[in-house]
């Protein structure tokens, strides 16, 4: 078994912890080249991960926004990603820094399951592509102020058409990020599916959407400049008559899980980062 480690610089103390457990436990690993200045220790494997072909596991060490970035690029093999929290409310990671001991012992004994998550990709007006693994926020260039747009189905259906602070369209697991935070529902993971959520609606009727994985999402702007952000980062500046599409993206990601109770850690998490995770074995 081959582990790549990386994760938010800032926590490079704990990285060297996680090495020396890996020394201890004679599993082969490389590390990040962004490390390279940060750890110390010796002669180190430092890689770019990310045109590496042969790697079995992601450790990644830090909080959900340190997963969001690092899933945009990820190894050639897309090995599965065991997530190590550091952050504050990691809902997308699975372990505290002191288990992870017990968690490479019950994935060399495949005590483990795989839990697959879908991205969404957007077709943008320069005819890019842009993927997340949580949501794509429209909202105006200029802030505080409100924005008009309209939202069609693949088969050219109206679904939305009015002024909003901001809309959010977001996969099946961001549905417990930005969109959990502007109102939207808990999807369960097992339900692979697109959330459509307004933030401040002006029209009287506008509720949260559902629609199947396979859908394509017309969005066309009817206001002058507009931003698109991708999992907090801006992604591009649209203009007045500009139309993007959102899509599943062809690509999933693939997180090591040891519990399969997901609500149990929402109700955990869900109090801005003060839970305890159950022992693992």
């Amino acid at each position: 078994m081959k582990v790549g480690i990386t994760g938010n610089l800032k926590v490079y103390q704990i990285i060297e912890s996680i090495i020396r457990i890996l020394d201890e436990m004679s599993i082969e690993y490389v590390i990040d080249s962004d490390f390279k200045y940060f750890l110390k220790r010796g002669v180190l494997p430092f890689e770019n991960l990310f045109k590496m072909n042969d790697i079995d596991i992601l450790l990644i060490v830090g909080g959900d926004g340190t997963v969001l970035r690092k899933v945009k690029k990820m190894p050639k093999k897309n090995p599965p990603i065991l997530g190590i929290n550091t952050g504050t409310v990691g809902f997308l990671l699975e372990i505290k820094p002191e288990q992870i001991r017990d968690a490479l012992t019950r994935i060399i004994k495949k005590k483990y399951y795989i839990d697959e998550r879908s991205k969404l990709s957007v077709r943008l007006p320069s005819r890019k592509n842009f993927e997340v693994l949580n949501e794509f926020l429209i909202t105006s260039y200029r802030i505080g102020k409100a924005i008009r747009l309209s939202v069609n189905d693949q088969d050219g259906q109206e679904i939305f058409k009015g002024r909003v602070d901001g809309l959010i369209v977001s996969s099946t697991t961001g549905s417990t990020g930005h969109a959990l935070s502007a109102g939207g529902p808990i999807i369960d993971p097992k339900l692979d599916v697109i959330l459509i959520l307004t933030i401040a609606s002006m029209t009287l009727f506008s509720r949260p959407i559902i629609l199947p994985i396979n859908s394509i999402i017309s969005i066309k702007i009817l206001s002058p400049k507009c931003v698109i952000i991708g999992d907090g980062w801006l992604i591009d500046i649209l203009n007045k008559g500009d139309i993007i599409k959102v899509f599943r993206s062809p690509t999933k990601v693939k997180f090591i899980r040891f519990s399969k109770n997901f609500y149990e850690k929402i109700i955990r998490r869900s109090g801005g980062g003060n839970y305890i995770l159950q022992e693992i074995g």
